[in-house]
């Protein structure tokens, strides 16, 4: 398959009316999952550590990963194409992937592991763990890089949508509802979703993990802005890293729950009883409860 250049010529007007069109914004769209799946198996590897230091060939790169030659210049080239590598020859040097090499301070390994093993599967997930037939605007309410919005939006076209963030975030955002494509379908819109009034015009809320950063007390003021947002028919889908009442399964929200003790000020993994205990405090009524991937799993809830 070429990506070269098509001349499109309208029917009936073959001798006057000529366009050239190209298909790289299909390739760009169906090319999203697989970038991310060559990027998280160069970083398990070990591609990235090996040029922490210097650069290296590619018969350093596969004495180092234990890899075959040909199989690391296939991994190497490719994020060369993806600017995560930079290529001299036959030598390579990290370019952006020296974040993935844990010597710099910003150290983005733990993040590609969640967005790989957690993230990107529950993603991938939600929109055939609730059906958006019915709904045609959704509002995703922190919604980080979109990628959740971007998930829904793939599997259901007819659907419009909006990705609510801060403003250090929403550059971010952007580029990657570009990648996918998907600026025609998805707006991005600053704002902060602990302060203020939400944008109203919507039938279904996405909120995907969020509510483990914060206290029961801030969790049920940010439902209540929701439910204030919401008409009489809307839907409320809470993602996240819901437990058993005791807080045992599953084993990685249990887990999970003392790592968002240590590191943010009043993260907890909340139990799926605690969640229902606070929709009909804040306006919504509890409608369903669905597993999505590994340990994240879906509360859905209706307008009360």
């Amino acid at each position: 398959m070429t990506t070269g250049t098509f001349v499109h010529r309208s029917p009936g007007r073959a001798d006057r009316a000529t366009s050239t069109v190209t298909p790289k914004p299909i390739i760009r769209l169906v090319s999203g999952p697989m970038a991310a799946k060559h990027v998280f198996a160069a970083n398990e590897t070990g591609i990235f550590e090996a040029l922490a230091d210097s650069p290296a060939t590619i018969d350093a790169l596969a004495a180092h990963t234990g890899l075959t030659r040909r199989a690391v210049q296939l991994s190497a080239d490719a994020m060369v194409a993806l600017d995560l590598l930079e290529r001299d020859g036959d030598t390579y040097r990290n370019g952006a992937a020296a974040f993935l090499t844990g010597r710099m301070p910003a150290d983005l390994r733990p993040f590609l592991h969640f967005r790989e093993k957690i993230n990107y599967p529950a993603c991938r997930a939600i929109p055939e763990s609730f059906d958006f037939s019915a709904h045609r605007r959704l509002l995703d309410v922190g919604g980080g890089t979109g990628s959740w919005t971007i998930a829904v939006a793939q599997f259901y076209p007819h659907l419009e949508a909006t990705v609510l963030e801060l403003p250090s975030v929403i550059s971010m955002t952007r580029a990657c509802i570009a990648e996918a494509d998907l600026t025609s379908r998805i707006a991005v819109q600053e704002g902060d979703v602990m302060t203020g009034h939400l944008p109203t015009g919507y039938d279904v809320f996405l909120v995907a993990n969020l509510i483990h950063y914060w206290a029961p007390r801030d969790n049920r003021a940010l439902l209540e802005r929701v439910r204030r947002a919401a008409g009489p028919d809307a839907r409320l889908l809470l993602a996240d890293f819901w437990t058993n009442a005791p807080r045992t399964e599953p084993l990685h929200g249990a887990l999970i729950a003392g790592e968002f003790a240590l590191h943010l000020r009043d993260g907890d993994a909340y139990s799926v009883d605690e969640v229902r205990g606070w929709l009909p405090q804040t306006g919504w009524r509890f409608v369903d409860y669905a597993s999505l991937a590994g340990p994240q799993s879906l509360i859905v809830a209706e307008a009360a």
